[in-house]
């Protein structure tokens, strides 16, 4: 069967995670689309990277911190989303081929888990 419609969630990222007292985390500081599977567990790192500043007075450097490890996931969640949908032929091939071997290999499955 083909399938012939698209998926897409804008990504967005705040600038900044930190203004004065107000702290951004998980899809307020951040939404992607939900392929890498790490939307969850981005916004618990984000927590508990603001509970450990937090209980050591540090919370000044929240956004630096954080904000690179959000953008990383954008990025790679969008390369993902595009790589799934593509309807060239050599990407199709690839894509399908890449995954096969993953599945197929369980050290390629461990190292691929342990990137999620």
């Amino acid at each position: 069967m083909l399938r012939t419609d698209r998926f897409h969630i804008p990504a967005k990222q705040a600038s900044r995670y930190q203004t004065a007292g107000v702290f951004l985390g998980g899809d307020a500081a951040h939404v992607h689309s939900p392929l890498g599977a790490r939307g969850m567990n981005l916004g618990i790192e984000d927590a508990a990277s603001f509970a450990r500043r937090f209980g050591d007075g540090m919370l000044a450097g929240y956004t630096d911190e954080r904000r690179p490890a959000g953008h990383r996931w954008i990025e790679l969640s969008e390369r993902i989303l595009s790589t799934v949908q593509s309807t060239n032929r050599f990407i199709q091939t690839f894509r399908n081929l890449a995954m096969r071997t993953i599945g197929a290999v369980p050290a390629l499955q461990r190292q691929s888990a342990s990137r999620a």
